[in-house]
């Protein structure tokens, strides 16, 4: 929808889908964390213009900046088993056992986590390893520790998956 701004936490996966029409997508780096505490929100932007100057001018006022901006939309929701099937996929549960526990074959929730997450269980299950390894190595957990906590292999391992989600190794995500 043109005017729309999305606000989502760091490393989201998304398709980037639109409509026939196209869209443009600007990409606003946010203070580190912000967007994480702001969470996941929809908002109708009434002038573009002035909140990409809020943007450039005031970035240690984004909050305020996207608040300020425009009506908030409450985003339309997943089917209600989704989020269970996505709490045993993070686990570390099979696709299928999910996809059982949930009511649903596999392949159906494969499209649905598709459709509605722009990605695939088995890519959003890493992702979720990656945040907690970033987050333990953060709080100041050894490699080896981070990646025992995150559900990776061994060290090697957590470090060949970070430096291909982000061109970084652990020790300077660590120092970050």
């Amino acid at each position: 929808v043109p005017g729309t701004l999305v606000v989502h936490p760091a490393f989201h996966c998304h398709a980037d889908r639109f409509g026939a029409e196209g869209g443009r997508v600007v990409n606003i780096p946010l203070p580190r964390d912000t967007a994480d505490r702001l969470g996941y929100r929809v908002t109708d932007i009434a002038d573009h213009e002035d909140l990409l100057e809020a943007f450039r001018s005031r970035p240690d006022r984004v909050i305020e900046a996207v608040m300020a901006s425009g009506a908030v939309r409450v985003p339309a929701q997943p089917p209600v088993w989704v989020g269970g099937f996505l709490a045993d996929i993070m686990d570390g549960l099979p696709a299928d056992r999910a996809a059982s526990r949930a009511g649903v074959t596999a392949e159906h929730a494969g499209r649905i986590v598709r459709h509605w997450y722009g990605s695939t269980p088995i890519k959003l299950r890493r992702e979720g390893r990656i945040r907690t390894a970033l987050a333990a190595l953060r709080e100041g957990a050894g490699i080896a520790e981070a990646a025992v906590l995150a559900g990776f292999s061994d060290q090697p391992h957590l470090t060949r998956v970070l430096r291909e989600a982000t061109g970084l190794t652990p020790r300077s995500l660590r120092a970050g």
